[in-house]
């Protein structure tokens, strides 16, 4: 049984076969096309994301595109403005959170956001706290835990009446939501490979024409050409299922959240545009960590993001007790209806088998 479903497909980006393949024919061709093969590509994967005459930069990870893009706002903006304020909503990735506090060491300052009760970032919590040293927005268009979608364009009124530049991550959202990106006056796009079901890691940087970053490292290596091949074929893909995520799999995450709360779950981010494919549960009095510790037993896979999903709850006001309980799931393109009766099975199960244990332990 330890094997029978598996609903984190998208979260833990397992490498894909099909891109594999993919990667190894293009790689076996490479003595044919040169650096002009690597450009066909990086203009194809531009292309894809509807982007015309930019730059594509890769990275070993998108952790690794964040901080280039941080240190070279500092290096090419900062040092010359002095507006060393950057923003960031306060329930952020950590590897956003984390790049701006490694930076706080050279006198630039996080300007934590705060979120409403949808985990949002609203026009007015934005406009409060813009002040005349703020420089960049740091954020994801949708957070990979909650699957909460952020209301970018009004966003993007804030930051263009301020002369602040915008970086949005796009991984969790590629391929789950319609991303107008060539319309977007944001100045950094990235977004994680790994969870385009790439099998080698990489992180990729889509620069719009006349948006630049300094380059990681000079004289350094350019990365080969199989990493450039998997990732047009990873975008590709992704966006091929753009529709199975916004019809089907939608169907089916909606109906797991009805059968959660059928067994007296609390579900979460329903009221607000969200991913199709992520389910954010409590059942309160059940603490998190045991509750996963059964589901991995019986090869259900949840997470709370190492602890995450808890801050991020309470930071939209959820009280504590449900946010020590809450779980999350993330449904692929790969998910059954079959998978979802059985997942709401597994979950009952251990809800039965817990309650007492909890009970005792919460006395």
């Amino acid at each position: 049984m330890a094997d029978w479903i598996f609903l984190d497909h998208h979260s833990k980006g397992r490498p894909s076969v099909s891109i594999a393949k993919e990667m190894a024919k293009e790689t076996a061709s490479h003595w044919l096309f040169g650096e002009e093969g690597i450009d066909r590509l990086e203009k194809e994967i531009l292309s894809f994301c509807g982007i015309q005459g930019g730059e594509l930069r890769l990275s070993s990870s998108a952790a690794q595109s964040h901080f280039q893009i941080l240190l070279s706002h500092y290096i090419d903006s900062i040092r010359e403005t002095g507006r060393t304020h950057i923003l960031a909503p306060e329930t952020e990735v950590k590897s956003i959170t984390g790049g701006i506090k490694r930076l706080e060491k050279f006198e630039v300052q996080g300007k934590w956001i705060p979120v409403n009760q949808n985990g949002q970032i609203t026009k007015a919590a934005l406009e409060e706290v813009v002040r005349a040293r703020s420089s960049l927005l740091a954020l994801s268009w949708a957070d990979p835990l909650s699957g909460v979608v952020q209301p970018i364009h009004d966003l993007l009124e804030v930051c263009r009446e301020h002369d602040i530049k915008l970086h949005l991550d796009v991984s969790a959202a590629l391929g789950k939501l319609y991303l107008p990106l060539a319309n977007l006056e944001v100045d950094y796009f990235t977004f994680d490979g790994n969870l385009l079901g790439c099998p080698c890691p990489v992180g990729a940087t889509l620069l719009k024409k006349g948006s630049k970053i300094a380059p990681l490292g000079f004289g350094a290596p350019s990365f080969p050409y199989s990493y450039f091949s998997s990732l047009k074929k990873g975008v590709s893909n992704a966006l091929e299922k753009m529709d199975h995520y916004a019809m089907e799999v939608a169907r089916l995450r909606d109906h797991l959240e009805g059968l959660f709360s059928n067994m007296g779950g609390e579900l979460f981010f329903q009221e607000v545009e969200r991913l199709p494919n992520t389910v954010v549960v409590a059942f309160e009095g059940i603490h998190a960590e045991h509750l996963l510790f059964h589901l991995k037993r019986q090869g259900l896979i949840a997470t709370t993001g190492g602890g995450r999903l808890c801050e991020l709850l309470t930071k939209c006001g959820v009280k504590r007790s449900a946010a020590l309980s809450a779980i999350a799931f993330t449904l692929s393109d790969a998910t059954t209806q079959e998978e979802i009766e059985r997942a709401a099975e597994i979950v009952r199960a251990g809800l039965d088998s817990l309650t007492p244990y909890s009970e005792r332990i919460h006395a």
